[in-house]
């Protein structure tokens, strides 16, 4: 009798102990976080156009890679830069990161 009340002791504590760690809010990922208003405002159309011409309008000559991913080249007094943008409803990422050309689309993504 002593071991089964043991047994549905620890059997509530551990339900409770799962159960409560459960319920936190999901806070978002932190690369995606500063993101978020793409859902709300674009469709991966509109934010496809805003990149091409965000892009061309900064001195890059954008390629289309795929539909949710752009090439950029920039020609530059020392040579050649380029950067790779993916994107969906969610995200935006460069890479190699680019600084400027990222807080430019981010401004005319908020448009």
């Amino acid at each position: 009798m002593k071991s089964l009340f043991k047994i549905l002791l620890i059997l509530l504590l551990s339900s409770l102990l799962f159960s409560a760690c459960s319920t936190l809010a999901y806070q978002g990922d932190a690369k995606t976080e500063g993101y978020q208003h793409f859902k709300e405002k674009h469709n991966l159309k509109a934010i496809h156009k805003v990149i091409m011409k965000t892009g061309e309008e900064e001195g890059w000559r954008m390629t289309e890679f795929k539909y949710n991913s752009i090439l950029g080249e920039k020609v530059l007094d020392d040579g050649t830069k380029s950067v790779t943008i993916n994107f969906t409803k969610e995200s935006l990422i460069l890479l190699p990161e680019d600084e400027d050309l990222e807080e430019s689309l981010i401004e005319a993504l908020d448009k």
